[in-house]
């Protein structure tokens, strides 16, 4: 679910920069 919302690691497409980071991070930490 955090991937198909932050799109990370993929390019940040429809998100700002500190949202798509801040996504990212959510993500890595949720997966990990």
């Amino acid at each position: 679910m955090f991937l198909s919302i932050a799109g990370w690691p993929h390019r940040p497409a429809t998100a700002p920069h500190t949202h798509h980071i801040l996504n990212g991070w959510i993500c890595f930490s949720y997966i990990t």
